[in-house]
């Protein structure tokens, strides 16, 4: 609810169906190794993961929101997990908009792009008092929706 008030995100940007964190991309139709692959992970490290994730599905998690991150494309949060949830993210977050045309993985190249020290076109935003958010552990091994 909080995203679709008005003036949370920039005026050209479309808030995201569903606010989630990606912790693993499970591939679709890919086979293991090439999930693993482009995850950046050994194939043994994506099934760990993956296993793991399958015994919290369901469970109730809890994550805290640090930052929040605005470039051009994209507005993202900026989170820390708890130390048993495995995540093939490099920089775990919730993408909370984008503008028109560009998907939600995009956030995965501007964080990525941030950690190693890109500055310009990219506000940075530290919250004065982190925020923890709960949800909801899910497995989706397809793509259900696109922002």
């Amino acid at each position: 609810k909080v995203l679709t008030q008005r003036g949370v995100l920039p005026s050209s940007f479309l808030p995201v169906v569903r606010p989630h964190v990606t912790l693993l991309y499970l591939g679709g139709d890919l086979p293991a190794d090439r999930a693993a692959a482009r995850a950046g992970l050994t194939t043994a490290q994506f099934n760990s993961a993956r296993a793991k994730l399958e015994q919290l599905k369901g469970k109730t998690v809890s994550v805290t929101m640090t930052d929040i991150l605005i470039e051009e494309n994209v507005a993202c949060a900026i989170i820390s997990l708890p130390t048993n949830i495995p995540c093939g993210s490099k920089v775990p977050h919730v993408t909370l908009g984008t503008r028109h045309g560009v998907p939600a993985r995009h956030a995965n190249d501007v964080l990525e792009e941030v950690t190693s020290g890109r500055k310009e076109g990219v506000t940075r935003i530290k919250l004065p008092k982190p925020k923890v958010m709960k949800g909801t552990l899910d497995l989706e091994t397809t793509a259900t929706h696109t922002a």
